[in-house]
């Protein structure tokens, strides 16, 4: 059977959601570090179906996406398009008529189902369908009343709402009907004119109504925080993690007892004047086999999705940026002038001993292996293999005068963007699961982890490794190129960055250093994710011997 999935893909965002994340067509809404489209496309893939996205308003982030993510998802251009029917029309113009069922998903709609061998719409109902198109079944299946989103009436009962799913089996006669319609005048949109009467010439023992209980609007700035928590609650292996979303509660449990009784008592151990930093804590227990945390649930946008996916113009992260840049002032005025060796002893800890322990980890697989050789290559530049990294680490570390720090700062100690909560209207900041730990300090550590922790978000592009955003390939066994997905915007939210945290020469060198050991660290922790194991290795070398070489 020949089936094909149209995903009408090309308006933007809803202005309420534009807010929010920033321009883009609504089949890019970002979800957990992928767009609706992967969502979506990954579901039929898995069910056989040729792919059509339609694009028009910013259509190079769709093409750009799919091209690079080499999805098997044909795009397809239908400018101009006036409507959702002439948007549709178009695009079964263009594909292949040798299809025998044809669904259309709106590319801000996601749900797994049993895909059906009938003609079949997929409703909900809700109470709030004002928000919603909605329809209305006479006895015999009949749609009898359409009404578009946007009409609010208090004494209107009727609770079905098209939720943007449809399984057409006759895709001839639904386009002679999208033909038909499409010059309609009335305020109605002309594809639900063709979907009302497609349906209505069909007997009733050949179509259905299927109730879907679970499924995902993307495109409502409330339902798009809904279904993100559904879909992604940024559990790990080890962390559980609830909701109470009527009383905005979170609650977090892990088999990873020390470290989330670490963040707990992180969150405890701030000053008064930086609790503000954190969310409000209600409930928690440190002492039980089973430690957990109640604390307030923010449903800011996540920021890593937003890096990746979202287009925030250059004002508003420069004010994230500055924002930032006050808090880490505002920990900082709060240190600790310790013991001289026990400050040094836990530099090396976390700097050369845990870098070293980490690739040790490693050091018997193909990967690790492969970054062994001498007079290797990583994008042009002559670099370490990693046997030279770990015997030069400690000699590197003393070279950069790093041990000499006399005094450690309040810092967070996981400072990446999707541990930040930003309130972009009221420029509100707040630091969630925070490491806890640094070395023999808990609260207290080097600043400079922080702030290179921050630079390997934007910088070093990690949210682009981690979501496997990038290129990368071997010319030969000593020499290999790696790039992330960057666009323009991209290159300028980093320029926007260097030019807010500058920082004298020997400030930067040693923050360019911890930020490659950032990378090498991360290895051993993403064995699920070999490809992007190899990229995290390929950045760190290549960061550390900039480094060394500066030397």
């Amino acid at each position: 059977m020949n089936r094909l999935v149209i995903i009408p893909s090309a308006k933007k965002v809803s202005k309420e959601l534009e807010i929010e994340i920033g321009d883009i067509p609504s089949g890019m809404i970002p979800i957990g570090g992928k767009p609706a489209i992967a969502y979506i496309s990954d579901f039929y893939l898995s069910h056989g179906f040729k792919i059509s996205v339609a694009v028009d308003q910013n259509k190079e982030e769709i093409i750009d996406y799919v091209s690079k993510s080499n999805l098997l998802i044909e795009t397809i251009g239908v400018k101009n398009s006036s409507s959702l029917g002439e948007t549709l029309l178009k695009s079964i113009k263009i594909t292949d008529f040798n299809t025998n069922l044809l669904v259309i998903n709106f590319a801000d709609t996601f749900s797994s189902f049993e895909i059906p061998d009938i003609d079949t719409i997929y409703y909900s109902n809700i109470e709030e369908q004002y928000r919603w198109t909605t329809f209305r079944l006479s006895e015999t299946k009949e749609i009898i009343e359409i009404k578009e989103k946007n009409i609010f009436n208090l004494n209107d009962k009727r609770t079905r709402i098209f939720t943007g799913i449809f399984v057409i089996k006759d895709i001839r006669k639904f386009k002679k009907l999208l033909e038909k319609h499409i010059n309609n005048a009335d305020f109605l949109d002309p594809f639900y004119h063709a979907i009302q009467e497609y349906f209505n010439l069909i007997l009733e023992e050949k179509k259905q109504f299927i109730e879907l209980k679970k499924w995902h609007d993307f495109g409502h700035i409330d339902t798009y925080y809904s279904s993100r928590r559904s879909l992604f609650k940024r559990e790990r292996a080890f962390n559980s993690i609830s909701i109470d979303e009527l009383r905005g509660i979170l609650t977090k449990k892990s088999k990873n007892k020390s470290k989330l009784i670490n963040e707990i008592n992180w969150y405890r151990s701030l000053p008064d004047p930086l609790s503000y930093l954190s969310p409000k804590i209600y409930e928690f227990d440190v002492n039980s086999h089973n430690p957990f945390i109640k604390m307030e649930y923010y449903g800011y946008p996540v920021l890593s999705d937003i890096y990746l996916f979202g287009s925030w113009n250059p004002g508003l992260w420069s004010c994230f940026f500055k924002d930032l840049k006050f808090i880490l002032t505002d920990m900082d005025n709060f240190n600790k002038s310790d013991d001289k060796e026990k400050i040094k002893k836990s530099l090396e800890e976390m700097y050369v001993n845990k870098t070293i322990l980490r690739l040790k980890e490693i050091e018997e697989t193909d990967l690790f292996k492969k970054f062994k050789k001498n007079q290797l290559k990583i994008n042009n530049l002559s670099c370490l293999s990693i046997s030279d990294i770990v015997s030069s680490l400690p000699e590197t570390f003393k070279k950069l005068k790093i041990e000499q720090t006399k005094s450690f700062s309040i810092i967070h100690g996981d400072l990446c963007l999707s541990n930040i909560l930003y309130d972009s209207k009221n420029r509100i900041v707040r630091l969630i699961d925070p490491r806890g730990s640094f070395g023999e300090y808990k609260i207290y550590g080097d600043k400079n982890y922080d702030i290179a922790k921050l630079q390997h978000s934007i910088l070093g592009d990690y949210d682009f490794i981690l979501n496997n955003l990038f290129d990368i390939e071997w010319k030969s066994d000593q020499e290999i190129f790696f790039s992330p997905h960057l666009k323009k915007r991209h290159l300028l939210v980093k320029e926007i960055f260097k030019q807010t945290f500058s920082f004298s020469e020997i400030n930067k060198i040693q923050i360019d250093f911890i930020h490659a050991l950032l990378f090498l660290s991360l290895v051993a922790l993403h064995s699920d994710k070999p490809r992007s194991q190899e990229a995290f290795l390929a950045n760190g070398i290549f960061l550390y011997s900039k480094v060394y070489n500066s030397l």
